[in-house]
Order: structure tokens, then sequence, then C-alpha cells
């Protein structure tokens, strides 16, 4: 397994002890280490020598090291096994269950014999669940909503889970004889076009011979069963069409489910036809269909099938190649055509980023750690952006903290001597009024201000979006973050008129957030397009709560390419010195609204 295999298998390991009782410091611990441990690829590497590499981390002692070793060589832990044995199946699905916590799911079994999502479903429709204590009218009809969402959801996974698997499956088939090795697993699908959550797992490989023979097919279906995380294993040999005057001919399919039923499929394509099955296969339909729609109106109702790449099949029809992230958008091959592709933003275009959390609120490392970690990333400055005083859960910090703080932020800076630059911000709460969390002359000793939702998600949207509008237009705000509070796969977003706040957004001069964030990517690929059309200058932000966290900001370029951003869409392509200008150009702007 690698990090995010293990980290998985520890949240559950978590969740599980937390649902039987167990002490609620125990079950932290493993959830910290999930934590630490979920942006680790390497992680057979680094659990050599005891794993002296991961001394340090949170949550990793040394008996949690042993956990994590046990896990990462043989992807079995005994303790998880039998915790999975004797705990009903059904008590995990309804963890999910937005609002259901531990208590709860111990009243829903006590009180109605509830031990699954189904059981759930039936007492909500019936109206059993409303006359339960603790529950009523309001949270029945909640669940039944968080319910329809889970069931829509329960096939797909989060972007950076399935960036695992794909990882998973390309490491255990690195070495196998039957794969060509000169030529990496590529992406297909949803995967290779960056959706932010994917429905199915597919890699495309090319046989060692160049064809397709079924004993090799055969014994590869062998070599993934002895994987022992791929379940449900089929193998097949597919009929596939060429493109319009070409003759069919044969892939091979090895299919099987991961995480909690997510499809994962290994492709195996002749050498000859990997350029056509990649073009394909990235999809979606409608830009297959859009490129073949320009190759006939081109007069060219063949064209060389025989290529082992996309920007062959791209060159001859005299198409730029146009990157997988764009293919969902209408229209885009005629763009292509007409030389209008953006140049899209890459992760080396980014200097640095402003929303990321340090242990002075809820984050794992401190504020010497993350600054180190940001240089090592290559960036050139990090804006710390703790939790303010309303968020009491999150360790928020009091005014005295915040100048205490400042006064680190200021030696350390001191001490960088110009290699990275801490900017001062905070994520300040947006209360229930839309009135931010501090004093206004507080909140002018900062650099910057992330204004957030954290609270109160079920206003009615004509209020929720007067919440956000009135934030805005408080002259300390700058930044919008997480702009519709959604958790992919877990919580809807709440109700909001979000091209309404985009446009005051932009008529006041401020920036709003692509929260990179795999559980949020917020604003989404469409809204971001749209805040691009309105002028509107965004950011980038990992939300880190961590060091590995840092590494999430490749999910949010990814959510930037989808909506066609350019370098000079986003705060964060800046250098130090323009950065600190457009800071403070912001806040005089701010005040002068």
């Amino acid at each position: 397994m690698d990090g995010p295999q293990v980290a998985r298998a520890l949240r559950e390991m978590g969740v599980l002890l937390e649902l039987r009782g167990e002490n609620a410091f125990r079950c932290k611990a493993y959830y910290n280490a999930a934590d630490a441990l979920r942006g680790i690829d390497d992680l057979a590497e680094k659990i050599k020598d005891g794993g002296k590499a991961l001394e340090g981390l949170p949550g990793l002692g040394s008996s949690m090291l042993r956990k994590v070793a046990q896990l990462a060589l043989t992807g079995q832990l005994a303790e998880l096994d039998e915790l999975r044995r004797t705990t009903p199946p059904g008590l995990l699905e309804l963890y999910r269950v937005p609002g259901l916590g531990p208590s709860k799911i111990k009243a829903l079994r006590e009180g109605l014999q509830i031990e699954s999502l189904a059981a759930l479903k039936t007492a909500a429709q019936t109206g059993q669940l409303a006359r339960l204590k603790g529950f009523g009218p309001k949270s029945q009809a909640s669940i039944l909503e968080a319910i329809a969402f889970l069931e829509q959801a329960s096939s797909r996974c989060l972007l950076d889970q399935a960036d695992g698997f794909a990882r998973a499956l390309s490491q255990s088939l690195a070495s196998c004889p039957l794969i060509d090795s000169s030529r990496r697993l590529e992406p297909t699908g949803e995967l290779r076009r960056r959706v932010e959550t994917i429905g199915a797992v597919e890699l495309l490989a090319v046989p060692a011979s160049g064809q397709i023979h079924p004993a090799e097919l055969e014994q590869l279906h062998a070599s993934w069963a002895r994987l022992g995380w791929i379940r449900e294993l089929r193998s097949q040999s597919l009929e596939t069409p060429g493109p319009p005057g070409s003759p069919t001919f044969e892939l091979g399919v090895l299919e099987g489910r991961v995480g909690d039923g997510v499809p994962i499929r290994l492709i195996l394509c002749p050498r000859e036809r990997l350029g056509w099955t990649q073009l394909s296969r990235t999809g979606p339909d409608s830009h297959v269909a859009e490129f073949l729609d320009h190759a006939a109106r081109r007069g060219r109702s063949t064209w060389p099938i025989d290529a082992e790449d996309e920007a062959t099949i791209h060159h001859s029809l005299d198409l730029p190649f146009i990157p997988p992230e764009l293919r969902d958008q209408p229209g885009v091959v005629a763009r292509a055509a007409r030389g209008l592709l953006p140049r899209l933003v890459t992760l080396s275009d980014l200097r640095g980023v402003f929303h990321c959390h340090t242990d002075w609120s809820d984050g794992a490392q401190t504020l010497d750690q993350m600054a180190q970690a940001a240089r090592d990333r290559g960036f050139h400055y990090l804006g710390v952006a703790d939790h303010s005083q309303s968020a009491f859960y999150a360790n928020g910090l009091s005014p005295e903290r915040v100048h205490a703080q400042a006064a680190a932020i200021d030696q350390l800076n001191t001490q960088l001597a110009g290699a990275l630059r801490l900017f001062k911000g905070i994520e300040s709460d947006i209360l229930a009024e839309g009135q931010l969390d501090y004093a206004d002359e507080l909140l002018r000793t900062f650099d910057y201000v992330v204004v957030s939702v954290h609270s109160s998600f079920r206003l009615r949207r004509d209020a929720q979006t007067e919440r956000l509008i009135q934030a805005l237009r408080h002259p300390n705000a700058t930044i919008l973050g997480h702009p519709t509070g959604r958790l992919l796969l877990a919580r809807e977003g709440y109700a909001v008129d979000l091209d309404r706040v985009l446009e005051e957004a932009a008529r006041l001069g401020k920036v709003v957030e692509i929260n990179a964030n795999p559980h949020r990517l917020d604003l989404d690929a469409a809204h971001a397009r749209r805040a691009k059309e309105l002028g509107l200058l965004l950011a980038i932000n990992p939300d880190a709560h961590s060091i590995d966290g840092l590494d999430d900001v490749r999910y949010g370029v990814d959510v930037a390419r989808r909506a066609g951003l350019e370098p000079g869409d986003l705060l964060n392509t800046l250098e130090t010195d323009e950065v600190a200008a457009r800071l403070a150009a912001l806040k005089r702007l701010s005040g002068s609204s």
C-alpha cells in the first residue's frame, strides 16, 4: 500500500473504534496518523530502517509505525480485519451521513434497531425517525436529503483517491514482463480529464508483445488476483471500433473494484492503435463527436489510425494538441482549429499560496516547519491563515494570540532573510449576518483576510447569498474562501446564488479562492470559468493543515486548467514583490469602497 491507501485504512480503523465507543484519544491518534500519511506516495521506501524518515510526523509513535509498516508491506492489519469482521457493515455507511456521530448511531441501533443506510432510509420515509428522541421532523428531512446525495455518490471516489489507486496499480505492474516497460501506464476517461470525482479508474497499457494474446490476459488476471486489494475480478477481450473507415480491433480488458466499489480497469491495446484508443477512451463522447465532425468537414473521413500517440492524430488534422482538461468544454475543437486555446496554468507557475494552517490553530506543524516545507517545494512565499477566534473547535486565535503569532512571523521573516516571505493572514469566520470575526482595527493588521463560512449552512438561499455579499463588502475582506462549503461525495454546498456573489466580488475587486483540498475543489471549474469572464482574480490555495497538505495545490491546478485559466488569472503566479504590492493595493481599494 502507498501512503494514501494506508491513510484510508487508518482512518477506517479510527471510525470503527469510535463506533464501538472506544476512547476518543485513541481514535484521534488514528485520524492524526492518517492525516500525516495522506500525501506520502513512496511510503514503502520511507519505512525502511525502522521508519526513521517518518519520525516527527504527528501521530506516528513507535506502536503506530509498526501498524503503518504492516499495512504498507502486506496490505493487511490483523486489528483492522477483526474490527471489520465484528462490526455490522452498515454502520460505516451510517457514519457517512452528515450529523450522525457515534452517539446518534447508538441511539438509532438501540431505539429502532437500525444498522444500515437502507434501514435508516426506510425509518425516515415512514416517519419513525422523527419520533425517535433526539431527532425530529427537521433532522428526518435532512437525513433523507443526505441519503439521496450519498446514494448518488456511492459509486464514485475523490480525485486524489483515484490517483492513489492508479499509482498502486502502476507500481504493481512496473516489473511485469507482460507489459511494455518502455511506456508508463496512461490514464484515460475522467481521471485523465481530471474531473473532480471519478466513476472509474482506467489505465491504458501496451502488451510487451505489442498484440493481445488470450494466454497473456489470463496471466495478468492471475497476477491481479494476487494483489489482494482488487476484488470482483474479471477479464475479457473486447472488439472495438476504430475511427470511420477503419476496421475494428481487439482490446484486452481487466476489471475489478477497489475502495467502496469503484471500478478499476486495465486496457491492453495494440501498440499501433494506442493514439486512437487514448483519444476515444479519454472522451467525453461529445468531444470525440466534435473531433470526428472536424475531420469530416475537412474532407478527411479517414486518417492514419496507426498512431502511437494522440498528438500524431491531432497534427494529421492540423490541430494543436488539445489538453484533456479542456475536452469537457463544448466547441473546444473549433477553438483549437482557430488557434484560440489558452496557455493553461501549470503547477510550476505557482509562486506561493495563501490559505495554510499551523499548530497555532488546528494545523499539525509549526510555522518554521511549514515555512521550510514551502521552501522545499520551490515556493517564494507562504500566506499563513489560521482560524479566527469563533472557530473554537479549531483552536481559533484570540486577539492576544493574533499579536503573538504576528511577532513570531516577523521574527521568522528576519531569519529567512528573503529566502521565503511569510504573509500574515487569517481565516476569519463569516458570522450569521455576514459580519467578520474580530474588530476592524485587528483585521487591519493582517496582510490579507480570507473570509469563509463554517457554520449556519442551512440558511435560505437568499439569506446565504446576502451573507456572503455582506462579508465581501467588509473593507478588510480580501479573499473569499471555499465559496460553497461543499465536501465532495459527503456534503452538498449550502444554497447560494454563486453567480451573484461572483459578480459582487468582481465589482469590489476581491479575490476568490479555488480551494485545492481534494475534498472540496471549491470553486468548481464552471464557476472558475465564470469568474475569469468577470475579470476576477483567483487564488489556488491548498487549505493545508499539514506539510503534505501543501501538495494539494496540484488538484487546484487541475480545476484551473479545466476552467481554461492562464497564469495571469491567478494571484499566486505573481512574484513576491508583486504579490505584496497587490495585497496592499487591495487593502487600499477596500478601504475606499
